[in-house]
């Protein structure tokens, strides 16, 4: 991902000329009230306006350049592009020697009373100094690591530097501990609440993203597993994979659990690569800050918003409902799936408007996804488990192998 720079302008001085950009923010900071305070995206524009126009405070920010793009259309806060951080490059001072230890089949750790990385294999710390000791005596040279065998010992060394270094490069057989393998570790039980043996595609906590697909992370908070479809987090209610044709699930709208006039407005959109709506589900769209002043009287459909402590007028439209917003002015509207059979209770005079957005929202509503669904057909049906390889390919994880369609098939590398 790249950054690019976001500057903040504070307690600007617009007497000489009025300044009301679009970007143009208030906040209050240390008991100081900067009224007049706006932002920029990307470098500083060589404008006049700005060269007269004398301001207390800037500081600069970098924030990613997805988010500075939607926030320049408008589509998120300031305070989410902010929130939605930048990103860094590092490097690792041992990256060469530790994929050394990587490619014999160990994990690089550090050991701090060393001072030194370290190779860890299988379940134990190996004593195995991916750095030579110092020797001021002995001329400073590139540490070289090579792979030699100890045909005392029946088992592959490192050869590290000058030196041969004690260490089994593969950890001692041990056949009363069953494998710990791809297939061991997606086969583990999973679940998040009340939602139970979670399965392909579906990864995140004990399930690592080999075990699932791209998309479909579960995020599981307090015993609620959450899904993030394009920036937008959504509650999983419910997982249907017991059948083959379709796979479902139903999910609600986080931000819109607990009120149907959020303090910051979404379309719900999808990843249609990866879900799509099921077919029992009508579209409501919600218009915000409406003026409503020429209506003779008060719409069936109409409801009060507080946010931010403004009370504003909103009203509601189901599908292609033309209930006179054809002659009403709003500043906003979104559009959330809702189950069909809410449909019908909207148009009871008795109904709550508010009482039944919030309980159509919190219903949620079903999506049916695509992740490789007939090929993990056939890798279940012939003892496997679904997953993914670190080239985004499919992944049939067998008993003994991982394999590229069914466990039928000949023997591949595993990829991951």
């Amino acid at each position: 991902m790249e950054n690019e720079v976001l500057y903040l302008i504070y307690g600007c001085n617009t007497s000489v000329m009025p300044l009301r950009p679009y970007n143009l923010f208030s906040c209050n900071s240390s008991g100081d009230n900067f009224n007049n305070a706006f932002y920029l995206i990307g470098p500083v524009p060589n404008d006049p306006i700005l060269r007269i126009i004398y301001c207390n405070v800037s500081i600069s920010v970098p924030i990613l350049r997805a988010a500075g793009d939607r926030l320049n259309g408008l589509n998120i806060s300031l305070e989410e592009a902010l929130m939605q951080g930048f990103s860094v490059n590092y490097s690792d001072p041992y990256e060469s020697n530790c994929s050394e230890c990587s490619r014999f089949g160990g994990q690089c750790g550090f050991d701090s009373g060393l001072s030194q990385p370290v190779c860890i294999c299988g379940d134990r710390p190996c004593p195995f100094a991916l750095t030579p000791p110092r020797n001021d005596s002995v001329p400073s040279k590139d540490l070289v690591v090579n792979a030699g065998f100890d045909s005392g010992l029946g088992q592959p060394v490192c050869i590290c530097g000058y030196r041969t270094c004690p260490f089994a490069l593969t950890p001692p057989r041990n056949d009363s501990v069953p494998s710990q393998g791809e297939y061991a570790t997606c086969g583990a039980p999973y679940r998040c609440g009340d939602i139970q043996n979670i399965t392909y595609p579906f990864w995140g906590g004990s399930r690592p993203e080999y075990c699932g697909f791209s998309g479909f992370q579960l995020n599981c908070q307090g015993g609620v597993a959450l899904l993030n479809i394009l920036s937008i987090q959504y509650r999983v209610l419910e997982i249907n994979n017991t059948t083959w044709s379709p796979w479902t699930l139903k999910v609600a709208r986080e931000d819109l659990r607990t009120t149907a006039c959020p303090r910051f407005l979404y379309n719900t959109t999808l990843d249609l690569n990866l879900f799509k709506p099921s077919p029992d589900y009508s579209n409501v769209t919600i218009y915000y800050g409406c003026s409503l002043n020429g209506q003779p009287t008060q719409l069936v459909n109409q409801f009060s918003c507080n946010v931010n402590g403004t009370n504003t007028d909103s009203f509601y439209v189901i599908e292609d409902s033309s209930a006179s917003r054809n002659t009403i002015r709003c500043n906003n509207s979104i559009y959330v799936p809702i189950n069909r059979t809410y449909q019908s209770l909207f148009a009871l005079p008795t109904a709550s408007v508010t009482r039944l957005l919030q309980d159509a929202f919190v219903s949620g509503f079903s999506l049916r996804w695509e992740a490789n669904n007939r090929i993990c057909q056939n890798c279940v049906g012939s003892g496997g488990l679904c997953g993914t390889n670190r080239d985004g390919s499919f992944a049939c994880y067998c008993a003994n192998r991982t394999s590229a369609l069914t466990c039928n098939d000949a023997p591949t590398g595993n990829g991951t």
